[in-house]
């Protein structure tokens, strides 16, 4: 095994918007740590006295307006922010950033911020992204000397902004009507009210905590991309398990490929490590390899990188701790022969819902069958399996420039196509591999077009990488075959000596 994370390669993102974000898990985090602090059992004298938050004034009020995710908790934040107006009877857009006025630079203020764009990415089911801005930003006729982030959503949500920036929306609540002195109507609860569709709110109990927001998804547009697809691409889909594999359970995964396939849902993986044929192309063997992932797909891979690292200082040590699922771990990365599936990464090392996995790399699902640091997976609600997305529905850009950056050229999906056409020798071997036909043609129907060799442009017509990974394959699935039949064959003889021994006696 090798460990990969010392020359983390810069991914390249093969989508062009809704990426994850580090910003993302800096509020992710900044919100773990205020709500962890919340779940202690501090007295309301002590609460006052938190020091882990610089600056944060109001903190106990802002405690108390029980931020627990409910649209109703907007209503309690917009009762506290009007007791803040009467104490500052001159809060005005003149003198909002003025240094006698501490608020904006508090931490009370970046953590209701955060608040509300995950709320809002919660009332509205899509995923928050958050990023930095560096744009002035205006409240009333001043310009907001502060630091800002905004939130985006890949909205199909038509009629409503796609992002918005949460501080600017409190500064708004905060501000009074300088002309005549009246409170300013527009409150957090009516801006929220603006971004979230009527048919949504109309259908939910105002007072009752909302769901996490959905599985923030890389972009996989499963109709276009299957419907795309022809006879020839039942070969590239299809995986034939090792020797090695019968009595493994990872054999599962490939079970689970059709429904991966079917309703798996897109997300970036790292390698914590992986057997070291799969960095070479000197062997073409398929082999495991093992992951850190976020099902929320909320994580950036350069923040699942530093976790990966982080698991892999556990390997060949017994680390001082307590903790019995790092224990664990440490004991499953030093023995690289077991196998871990869905475990929770520890809150010790991250309280964001991360998971480390076992699973099968099909060298011919890379671009060029070179395993690199980082990756698209499929992941599913129905299974704890997981496995790489083919690199055929990579966008082509992505795909090119995996090849580029490595040492090996030789393009997997021209080379399995190819061979389909030259000579489908995977008729032979149907019975081994998965999915079977049947089952793909029931989920994708479009792989019973006739195949169409003419549209794709290979990277690299070379194909001696391909050729030996799919007859290792091949080679393994005759002689198990061939021990089959032996098998029969001595089966028959043994009864046929046995009938010949009670006819002679």
């Amino acid at each position: 095994m090798l460990n990969y994370t010392d020359s983390i390669n810069s991914q390249k993102p093969f989508l062009k918007s809704n990426q994850p974000t580090v910003e993302t898990v800096n509020v992710l985090l900044a919100l773990d740590d205020f709500f962890s602090d919340m779940s202690k059992k501090v007295g309301s004298n002590e609460l006052g006295d938190l020091t882990k938050h610089h600056n944060f004034i109001y903190e106990k009020e802002l405690r108390d307006c029980n931020l627990d995710y409910s649209l109703n908790s907007l209503k309690r934040i917009d009762e506290w922010l009007l007791t803040v107006k009467k104490r500052l009877p001159d809060f005005t857009e003149h003198r909002i950033f003025s240094s006698e006025y501490s608020l904006h630079n508090s931490s009370t203020i970046e953590i209701l911020s955060y608040y509300l764009g995950e709320i809002i990415g919660r009332a509205r089911r899509e995923a928050p992204v958050w990023y930095p801005d560096a744009r002035d930003h205006c409240i009333g006729d001043q310009t907001a000397l502060t630091e800002n982030m905004f939130v985006e959503f890949d909205s199909d949500i038509q009629d409503l902004c796609d992002f918005f920036v949460p501080k600017q929306m409190i500064y708004q609540a905060l501000i009074i009507v300088s002309d005549d002195g009246a409170l300013q109507d527009q409150t957090i609860w009516q801006s929220v009210l603006e971004l979230v569709p009527s048919t949504i709110l109309s259908n939910t109990d105002l007072n009752q905590p909302l769901p996490p927001v959905p599985t923030m998804e890389l972009k996989f547009d499963r109709e276009i991309e299957f419907a795309n697809l022809d006879r020839a691409d039942l070969a590239y889909l299809q995986m034939m398990p090792p020797k090695w594999m019968k009595d493994d359970i990872l054999y599962e995964q490939i079970n689970q490929l059709a429904k991966l396939y079917k309703t798996g849902k897109v997300v970036w993986a790292h390698v914590v490590q992986a057997n070291k044929m799969l960095w070479s192309s000197d062997q073409a063997y398929s082999c495991p390899a093992g992951i850190v992932y976020d099902p929320t797909g909320r994580t950036p891979v350069s923040y699942l990188a530093e976790i990966a690292h982080e698991l892999y200082t556990f390997k060949n040590t017994i680390p001082d701790t307590d903790d019995i699922e790092i224990l664990k771990y440490a004991e499953h990365i030093t023995d690289e022969h077991t196998r871990m599936l869905g475990f929770d990464i520890p809150n010790s090392i991250t309280p964001l819902p991360l998971k480390s996995t076992s699973l099968f790399v099909w060298r011919l699902h890379l671009p060029n069958g070179i395993l690199q640091s980082s990756f698209p997976i499929l992941i599913s609600d129905e299974t704890a399996e997981v496995t790489v997305l083919p690199a055929k529905f990579w966008e082509q850009a992505y795909y090119d420039e995996w090849i580029q950056d490595s040492y090996f050229e030789e393009d997997m999906y021209y080379g399995v196509r190819k061979l389909y056409e030259s000579d489908n020798s995977w008729k032979k071997y149907e019975k081994h591999l998965r999915p079977q036909v049947t089952e793909l043609i029931d989920d994708i129907p479009s792989l019973a077009n006739k195949a169409s060799f003419n549209s794709y442009k290979p990277t690299s017509t070379d194909m001696d990488f391909v050729t030996e990974s799919i007859q290792q394959n091949f080679a393994e699935a005759k002689q198990e075959s061939t021990s089959f039949m032996k098998i029969v064959i001595g089966v028959i003889i043994f009864i046929a000596v046995l009938y010949g021994f009670k006819f002679f006696t």
